[in-house]
């Protein structure tokens, strides 16, 4: 420990002679040897102008334990350091020097906190990540600071390809769903956030990956789920709702369909609002199962047979019941016949399931014309490329499997029926049986593509005051 300079001198050259792994073991011997000459020594490293000097040691003095010094001058002297690197934002030492004022925080709180706002201001990649580990790393003693949710705040500057900082920021999230009390920051995090981000980054991927676990923990509160998505519809930016279309999507792919209007936010809806929730719902949303509970929802506002039922009828006879007349008749079928909903419910399902089914009587009687039915042939070699499509998707996907990169494949061909041997006995022949998946097709889609592209396209651009 006397070659004070020897030391740093070999760290310099430690790329050749691999004492750099050590550099910051070394270091933290010399201080815990002998504090006041190898504090000063790491102080004087500190302002090496070599990173890879300056930087584990910079670490390093956010390590030491500063109760063996019975004077407060250290602490100040490493924030003043700290200080001195902040004020230089292309510095390479930001990050260390952000995570080192973290782990001093509770020994000169006042002064480091205005430093980690300094930090946060400047919105560098390194220092918000910095940030985030702090915020996340010591949250049980700091969350109650009043200085913690404004500083917080500051790390919706991270961007979509900042993926450390927001799976810090992810992990964070998660405990304000679980805590009612701080549902509402989480709400208030994720608006700044959204709204900051350029919307062509949000075109293939939203919250559903940025924040996963949050996310997923958002779709088990079913409840703040729906106001969060009755919110975001009714926001004029276009950020909010391109964030529910992927969010539902996500949510369609999982099997969960229990998403409804917050009837809170509903009854305070003025006529204007209404129109314009509903063509938000049309020029975002895709899916009978996600788009008529959402629509139907309507019905269950404040006094509903005057504000909202001609707005349900109209939209799920004339829009929604054209693309999904099955699915719209069967949904409310079962309104009709669940106890719980009132009569006037029951009276408007009602209506619109006899005009419905009346549009479909009446398809139903057109003759059919063989200029429009495929020949055979056709047919034959549809399901043929068809057959071939399928297969080559499946082979695709077993390229990626991690399970059968272990395993070999055996094929087997079989008949009509099929059996095997269990335990040196054959079981009873078996029949294949096909299995099959249908997803409905918005009918207007078939029809003319290009007409519903432009109907989607004209209720995305709508405001609220457009007729």
């Amino acid at each position: 420990f006397q070659a004070e300079d020897g030391i740093r001198d070999r760290n310099v050259t430690g790329v050749q002679t691999c004492a750099l792994p050590i550099y910051g073991c070394v270091l933290q011997g010399f201080i815990l040897h002998n504090f006041e000459e190898g504090f000063g020594f790491a102080l004087a490293s500190a302002q090496v102008s070599n990173p890879l000097v300056a930087g584990p040691t910079i670490h390093i003095l956010g390590l030491i334990d500063y109760s063996i010094s019975s004077s407060q001058k250290a602490i100040e002297q490493v924030t003043q350091t700290c200080s001195e690197i902040l004020d230089r934002e292309d510095d390479p030492l930001l990050g260390s020097a952000v995570s080192t004022l973290g782990r001093l925080i509770t020994l000169n709180e006042v002064e480091i906190v205005k430093l980690l706002f300094k930090a946060g201001d400047s919105g560098v990649p390194v220092a918000l990540y910095a940030l985030s580990e702090i915020l996340w790393l010591q949250r049980e003693t700091l969350a109650d600071r009043e200085w913690y949710w404004p500083l917080f705040l500051h790390l919706t500057a991270a961007e979509v390809d900042h993926g450390g900082t927001l799976r810090n920021i992810d992990m964070l999230l998660v405990d304000f769903v679980r805590d009612r009390d701080r549902q509402a920051r989480l709400f208030e995090f994720l608006n700044v956030w959204i709204a900051k981000q350029p919307i062509q980054s949000l075109t293939e991927n939203g919250i559903e990956k940025y924040f996963s676990s949050t996310f997923h923990e958002l779709v088990k509160e079913g409840q703040f789920l729906n106001k969060v998505i009755t919110s975001w519809l009714l926001e004029d930016d276009a950020h909010f709702p391109l964030i529910v279309q992927k969010a539902v999507s996500h949510i369609r792919a999982v099997g969960s369909t229990s998403i409804t209007l917050d009837p809170v936010q509903l009854d305070t809806l003025e006529q204007n609002e209404i129109r314009f929730l509903l063509r938000r719902i049309l020029g975002y949303i895709i899916g009978d199962e996600v788009q008529i509970p959402l629509i139907f929802s309507l019905a269950y506002t404040h006094d509903a047979p005057a504000r909202t039922f001609h707005w349900v009828a109209n939209v799920l006879r004339d829009q929604v019941g054209y693309d999904y007349p099955h699915q719209v008749i069967k949904f409310l079928e079962a309104q009709q016949n669940d106890q719980d909903v009132s009569d006037d419910i029951k009276t408007l399902c009602g209506d619109i399931v006899e005009a419905l089914q009346g549009q479909l009587d009446d398809l139903g009687a057109l003759p059919r014309l063989k200029e429009f039915l495929p020949s055979s042939s056709k047919e034959r070699r549809f399901n043929k490329e068809r057959w071939k499509q399928m297969n080559k998707a499946v082979e695709e996907g077993r390229k990626e499997s991690v399970l059968l990169q272990f395993t070999s494949q055996v094929i087997l061909k079989a008949g009509r029926q099929s059996f095997q041997s269990i335990d040196n006995r054959y079981t009873e022949p078996m029949t294949l049986k096909s299995i099959s998946h249908s997803v409905a097709i918005p009918r207007s889609e078939v029809t003319d593509p290009a007409r519903a592209a432009r109907e989607r396209l004209q209720y995305r651009s709508a405001t609220r005051d457009m007729e």
